[in-house]
């Protein structure tokens, strides 16, 4: 891909601290010149941890990069600025592939527009994926662990006269409230709650 237009992204986690901005301004636009791209917008947070993944810079900056089209690369001072941890280095180097854009380190060597940094876009790829599938083994694994305690997992169970009937049926004969929670396939918490409320709501009548 052709690039034309930068998108330079700044940060620190102090407000106040020297020229700290200034410096990194100052190192990205001089990178952009030498490749002769535009400088097409600057985001800014000043003051604001890298830790925080919701930044008022960085998400403004991520909605150009969804909106802006092709020839567009993201630009910082170092991969610092932009995360603090390789899992959100992926997710938001990866939120850029997806979207066409590049992206470029102006002190690191990293730029995704050469030869090299396309393959750094794959690794980043690869890792995302794994990422991804990593989050879909947990949730299948909690949901498992959960169907095995006896809760029920989707929305929210509401049990009918009818249910809470059973309920206290089931309650007569000896079961314990973990059985009858399992035999009507909802929370052990909830077949109580339902119970109690039948059970005050006649007593009141």
């Amino acid at each position: 891909m052709i690039v034309c237009r930068a998108l330079v992204y700044l940060r620190r986690s102090r407000a106040g601290d020297g020229g700290g901005l200034d410096t990194q301004r100052g190192a990205c636009v001089a990178f952009c010149a030498g490749r002769g791209w535009d400088v097409a917008g600057e985001y800014v947070d000043d003051g604001v941890s890298g830790v925080r993944e919701a930044r008022p810079g960085l998400d403004a900056l991520r909605a150009a990069v969804r909106s802006g089209g092709g020839g567009l690369v993201v630009v910082v001072f170092r991969l610092d600025r932009l995360a603090r941890s390789v899992r959100q280095a992926v997710v938001l180097l990866d939120e850029f592939r997806a979207a066409g854009c590049e992206f470029a380190s102006a002190t690191e060597g990293l730029d995704t527009s050469g030869a090299v940094g396309r393959a750094l876009f794959a690794i980043v790829a690869a890792l995302a994926e794994l990422e991804r599938e990593g989050i879909r083994e947990r949730i299948v694994a909690g949901q498992a662990r959960a169907v095995a305690a006896g809760v029920r997992v989707g929305r929210p169970v509401r049990l009918g006269a009818g249910e809470v009937a059973r309920a206290l049926d089931l309650r007569a004969s000896g079961r314990t409230w973990r059985e009858v929670a399992r035999m009507l396939c909802a929370p052990s918490r909830t077949v109580r709650r339902a119970v109690a409320r039948e059970t005050a709501r006649a007593s009141g009548s």
